[in-house]
């Protein structure tokens, strides 16, 4: 950014935990100087208005990301030191630890009830050896397991409302300006481009006013995507609530999972004991409401809330007894397209003197110093110098120009699209009404939907056709449970060269719920229709206000898409792969399709996380005899594809099974048979008793061998059974354990 003498104009947007800890250590760094560089924060509602003033408040050396995760911890540390954190924002070190617990299964317990009045089936025994005598606001009887995960020594909590009060007023106190006024525009230099000043409305006196700046650093959480919509941040709605408990409690922040499931749908919640003597709670996110203007006007879904405070109340008399105070929602900034626990956006954007450092997810409390001190670092001295900050740099998913690469938008651009026979006219977003007629009228080389000449474009109907072509809603009910079916992994698919090699024959189908399903030696695969390859298509179908599918269908559909086309970067990895789904045989791709043009196009989906595609799609290949089995279970079907055509050839399944069966009695009664006849030689004649034993004693080996095989093979089956679930139930659990993490409130 150049020399630290030169004056510096600083604009931060943005007055949640980043925001004020990246103007706290500005003006705390070694070249700030006063005369010369002036930081300016601006906030649309209040300060701490959003998630940072509605956290739980957790600082732990083992969030997400490890990068600056260990520093911030330390600096938390610090920061208490310096400013009296235990008396000013509530700083403490607690443990935290994963729970899981048996809760109420309908309405609220009683002081008086037993776990016996709550559960009427059979539940497990309790196993308190680990569960800490000091957690005694905790029913005892309820806890199944507890497993600590962090401790007093990588573990801390703050209070997030006044942790970012009081590092607000601090950097106040050093020169920074906090001025509460919405930001409507960011400003650039007509010649190269540069970020000049902001525009903001006043909060108080309504006016317009425009402010000069040499560094503008977007902070706004999940607000960013208003200001910049090139960032690739999407919003994410949380509930919680605070309790005031009947009685003081120890300090412990616990993510129970509770049990039973049914008959009620349980929320996995989070519980904090605050040092003010209340207890915060939250529940996972939800994406029922858009994001509003302002934090101000985040709604709040009282049922939420009101199922939150039931459950925790379920495994807590002092909870049970307590007194709600808040009811209160927020929205936290994800970064689109990348691994969640990589971390947010912190640094450069490609765009001169515009920054970035928003997308903290659930750690915005916890890595909100160490942002802050690496942003500073940035801006005054040009690098990161505490901790290396590299893989959160914007630019790796936004293009030199500062435009996003990885957006929640369309996955690929213009010029990488396989089919361009659908264009569009995009002055009015596609859209454009008849004068005569009332339908949509197209700017277009086409009337009808790529490579599907019975749809056209204006057909009303087009959006229900794309729900059966696209989405599989059987398996994203059964998603909660395909972890029985299959691996839980959504790369788990194999290349079309290697499902030849293992005596997979690939099966056409149109239907989306059998894509990647396999049976025996063969697997069905749904080529890829044309329209998906259109950048037209995308553009206006699935992403404009202005399409024919309201939301939320659309939002399902592109979801639905995405996962789609991005199993086929699993699918098509080789050139002999791309050979068998060009075969006349298959015909996977469109007609004179490029090699290297699709590869181009199918790389732009390998990027998608499991958040950007329909819950199916976080699995790979399903196993059809599976499926068949669990949909008797979960979706009330007798199957969930049939797999025979005719009734012989289904009974024709079972004739193996039952000649085993009848084989082993026969053998095993002939046995019986032949130790009985020999018994009347015996007393016959002696020149008969040594063949007579000897036939009884061949009888008596036979039956113990038959009885041997069976066992043998009920002991195999058996072990491989609990083998399978041993191995799907540690997957869940180590994904369950990842999920508990990013969940927890920082």
């Amino acid at each position: 950014m150049g020399s630290t003498a030169e004056e510096k104009q600083i604009v931060i947007i943005g007055c949640g935990i980043i925001g004020c800890c990246i103007a706290y250590y500005i003006t705390r760094h070694p070249s700030f100087v006063p005369s010369l560089h002036s930081v300016t924060v601006l906030e649309a509602s209040q300060i701490a208005g959003g998630s940072s003033g509605k956290a739980g408040g957790v600082v732990a050396t083992w969030a997400d990301p490890s990068c600056i995760a260990p520093l911030s911890h330390h600096l938390h540390t610090e920061l208490a030191k310096e400013h009296d954190g235990e008396s000013n924002w509530g700083y403490r070190k607690v443990h935290c630890a994963d729970v899981d617990a048996m809760g109420e299964a309908v309405g609220h317990a009683t002081a008086e009830q037993t776990v016996s009045h709550f559960h009427s089936h059979t539940v497990s025994e309790p196993n308190n050896a680990d569960f800490p005598s000091e957690l005694d606001w905790i029913i005892p009887d309820r806890i199944l397991s507890y497993t600590e995960l962090g401790d007093p020594t990588n573990t801390a909590q703050v209070h997030p409302y006044l942790f970012t009060h009081t590092i607000a007023r601090l950097a106040e106190e050093q020169g920074a300006k906090i001025i509460l006024g919405s930001v409507t525009t960011i400003n650039y230099k007509q010649k190269g481009g540069a970020a000049e000043s902001v525009t903001y409305k006043d909060a108080n006196t309504s006016q317009v006013h425009e402010l000069p700046a040499t560094d503008i650093v977007i902070a706004a959480g999940p607000w960013t995507q208003f200001l910049f919509p090139t960032a690739p941040i999407k919003e994410s709605r949380n509930h919680s609530i605070v309790v005031r408990p009947s009685r003081p409690i120890s300090a412990y922040v616990l993510f129970p999972e509770l049990h039973p499931k049914t008959p009620q749908t349980r929320i996995p919640p989070e519980i904090y004991s605050r040092p003010d003597g209340t207890i915060y709670a939250c529940c996972p996110s939800d994406t029922d409401v858009p994001l509003p203007e302002t934090s101000a006007l985040v709604a709040v879904n009282e049922e939420v809330c009101n199922t939150i405070y039931k459950d925790i109340s379920s495994i807590s008399a002092e909870i049970r007894n307590g007194e709600i105070l808040i009811k209160q929602a927020c929205y936290r900034p994800i970064v689109v397209g990348r691994n969640r626990d990589i971390g947010p956006l912190v640094g450069r954007t490609g765009i001169e003197g515009l920054w970035l450092a928003t997308g903290h997810d659930s750690w915005g409390i916890s890595n909100g110093p160490a942002t802050g001190k690496v942003m500073s670092e940035m801006i005054f001295e040009g690098c990161a110098q505490s901790t290396d900050v590299s893989s959160l740099d914007p630019r790796l998913m936004l293009g030199k120009s500062g435009h996003a690469k990885n957006m929640d938008q369309i996955p690929f651009t213009s010029d990488r699209q396989l089919c361009t026979t659908l264009s569009i006219d995009p002055i009015e977003l596609v859209l454009r009404r008849s004068s005569n007629l009332n339908k949509p009228t197209f700017r277009t080389k086409k009337t009808t939907l790529p490579g599907q000449p019975r749809i056209g474009l204006d057909d009303p109907n087009i959006g229900n056709y794309l729900h059966q072509e696209l989405e599989t809603p059987d398996l994203n009910r059964l998603s909660p449970y395909l972890w029985l079916v299959a691996k839980q992994d959504s790369s788990h698919i194999s290349s079309l060269s290697h499902q030849i090699i293992r005596g997979r024959q690939i099966i056409i189908t149109e239907n989306p719920e059998l894509h990647l399903v396999w049976i025996h030696d063969r697997v069905y695969i749904k080529p890829i229709p044309k329209y998906l390859l259109s950048h037209a298509f995308w553009n206006f179908y699935l992403m404009s206000k202005n399409s024919p599918i309201p939301e939320p269908s659309r939002r399902d559909l592109k979801r639905a898409a995405q996962g789609f086309l991005r199993s086929y970067a699993h699918l098509i990895q080789h050139k002999s792969d791309f050979s068998l789904a060009q075969d006349a045989k298959h015909r996977l791709l469109p007609a004179k399709t490029k090699h290297c043009e699709f590869i181009r196009f199918i790389t732009e989906f390998e990027h998608l996380s499991d958040h950007d595609v329909s819950p199916r799609y976080a699995f790979g290949e399903l196993r059809l005899t599976r499926l068949n089995f669990w949909s008797k279970v979960f979706l009330r079907r007798f199957t969930f594809q049939k797999v025979d055509g005719q009734y012989s050839a289904y009974f024709a399944r079972f004739y193996g099974p039952i000649l085993f069966v009848f084989g082993i009695f026969s053998v095993a009664l002939n046995s019986m048979q032949v130790a009985l006849a020999v018994q009347p030689l015996i007393q016959l004649s002696d020149s008969w008793v040594v063949f007579a034993e000897l036939a009884r004693a061949f009888a008596i080996c036979t039956l113990l061998c038959v009885a041997l095989v069976v066992l043998f093979l009920v002991l195999v089956m058996l072990a491989l059974c609990v083998r399978e679930t041993v191995y799907a139930a540690r997957d869940l659990y180590r994904k369950r354990m990842s999920r508990r993490k990013t969940l927890s409130k920082g």
